[in-house]
């Protein structure tokens, strides 16, 4: 592990120069991983946005296809008017 700079007050205290040093290096291991959530995060939006999509758009064209095939039926049980 490379050296770091450590803060002038600090110097001669290898206890409290190594407290510090642990715990900057378990703050930098929790920033490393926070892209974690916010990928996983956003892939979750997009899966579940373009199923919302699909099952509206699903349910939409059931509802045109009923009326369209209620139409067609109402137009062959009409007589046709004879002139």
């Amino acid at each position: 592990m490379a050296a770091r700079a450590r803060a002038p007050y600090l110097r001669g205290h290898p206890e409290t120069t190594e407290a510090v040093d642990a715990l900057r290096d378990r703050q930098c291991q929790g920033t490393q991983m926070i892209w974690v959530p916010i990928v996983l995060g956003t892939f979750k939006v997009a899966v579940f946005g373009t199923g919302m999509f699909f099952a509206i758009k699903w349910h939409y064209d059931q509802g045109r296809k009923k009326k369209e095939a209620e139409a067609r039926a109402r137009a062959e049980r009409t007589p046709e008017p004879v002139d």
